[in-house]
């Protein structure tokens, strides 16, 4: 009895493994790791490094100081910023047509999209507060602890919509939409200190002006992306006027009078 109970149970511990990478294969691979990154599939939890598969429905965490760079099997990539959690949903690809669905779960924290080879209308990015459909895009994304929600257009276009179907439009190029916990959408504007509280733009846009292994291009400096009271108090430097070159006075002669 004892010998068949373990027959049952060391059947199951081979059957399990199998059954769950059934249900959640692979989608993509580690680009780049940096320090402490994991991978959590139901209740099994690993340790990233460069060069491990990705898989569907995993949960994609870092810690302090530390990022995940990725590309899905449809050259899809994502960068993840450090204290960040991602959730790769759903992705179905097929090369031939260029279809199929990729949905991604942006929990917190800072993130890069960059779209891959399938069509447009595949991508869905799910926020606490929104969903995030793309047009070609590059955008990176913040979401603090309490939901707030901000994203800056780096390409391309996206729509955002709030969950009564009330949606914007982002197309302008290093501007911001925020969205609130109500769902409240702003209208595009610079980074004027006026949302998410006191997050600071390094902080929650952590790849501005970086060259990234998934992303070489840099996309903006700091410098490019503040408006408002800031552009006003004199933090972004401004640029001089050029001056004109000194014009030399040649002294005229002195006349002496004649008495």
């Amino acid at each position: 009895m004892r010998a068949y109970t373990f027959a049952i149970i060391t059947s199951f511990a081979f059957i399990a493994p199998a059954a769950s990478a059934a249900q959640n294969p692979e989608v993509g691979r580690a680009e780049l790791i940096t320090k402490d990154v994991t991978g959590t599939i139901e209740t099994a939890e690993r340790k990233l490094k460069t060069g491990d598969k990705i898989h569907q429905n995993e949960v994609i965490a870092t810690a302090q100081d530390s990022e995940a760079e990725i590309i899905l099997d449809d050259e899809t990539k994502l960068a993840v910023g450090p204290m960040s959690e991602i959730v790769l949903d759903s992705f179905i690809y097929d090369p031939a047509k260029k279809d199929g669905e990729v949905v991604i779960n942006a929990v917190k924290g800072a993130f890069r999209f960059i779209t891959g080879k399938s069509a447009k209308s595949a991508y869905t990015i799910k926020t606490p507060a929104s969903t995030i459909g793309v047009r070609g895009t590059a955008f990176d994304g913040f979401i603090d602890e309490s939901g707030e929600i901000a994203l800056l257009l780096v390409d391309g276009e996206i729509d955002v919509c709030n969950s009564k179907r009330a949606c914007k439009r982002l197309k302008r190029k290093g501007y911001f939409l925020h969205i609130r916990r109500n769902g409240l959408i702003s209208d595009p504007r610079k980074w004027d200190g006026t949302f998410l509280g006191n997050v600071d733009l390094g902080r929650a846009f952590p790849f501005i002006g970086r060259r990234l292994r998934i992303s070489p291009k840099v996309r903006f400096r700091r410098a490019d992306l503040l408006g408002g009271r800031l552009l006003r108090r004199g933090v972004v430097p401004r640029v001089r006027p050029r001056r004109r070159p000194l014009r030399r006075v040649v002294p005229r002669p002195r006349i002496r009078k004649r008495f």
